[in-house]
């Protein structure tokens, strides 16, 4: 539940709560709902530190990458700007040569969460790579930070 204004002014809270056979119950240990669930191990899923009003969380970013079986591929986002997942598509594509172009990608945030902060970029771009690839993350790898089109500072244009 998120409380954007109240009677005194704007809000900034982020409250978890779960249902119960008593109603609604608080989540005292939002660690445990949000990654609870986590397969250490699996491919496709990266964890991101993120801040929701002026709590602390953390998450866990999904996806799944599928041999396409039509000419288009697909792109299904839920819990993340698909505009930015799509920036990752190219970038994983035409900078660290990632054949998602004709893949059917899907990204998403577990828990029924949105991120919408570009901090997530990495760990999404991540989260791909390794779906792509079939090669787990590290259990303990926490990331996080922007991923932008331009080439990598340092680094001279490739000829042609």
């Amino acid at each position: 539940m998120r409380a954007a204004k109240h009677r005194f002014g704007p809000t900034g809270e982020l409250g978890l709560f779960e249902m119960s056979d008593r109603g609604l119950a608080e989540v005292a240990d939002p660690y445990t709902m949000l990654l609870g669930d986590r397969r250490p191990g699996a491919t496709g899923s990266a964890v991101l530190p993120t801040v929701e009003g002026e709590r602390a969380i953390v998450v866990e970013l999904q996806a799944l990458v599928s041999p396409g079986r039509t000419s288009t591929a697909r792109r299904t986002v839920r819990g993340l700007e698909p505009g930015r997942v799509g920036l990752l598509v190219a970038v994983l594509e035409q900078r660290c040569g990632v054949g998602l172009g004709r893949a059917d990608v899907f990204c998403s945030v577990a828990g029924g969460m949105r991120v919408s902060e570009p901090a997530g970029d990495l760990p999404m771009a991540l989260a791909m790579l390794s779906a792509a690839s079939g090669a787990p993350l590290p259990a303990d790898l926490v990331s996080f930070g922007e991923v932008g089109i331009g080439r990598p500072r340092g680094r001279a244009a490739a000829p042609g």
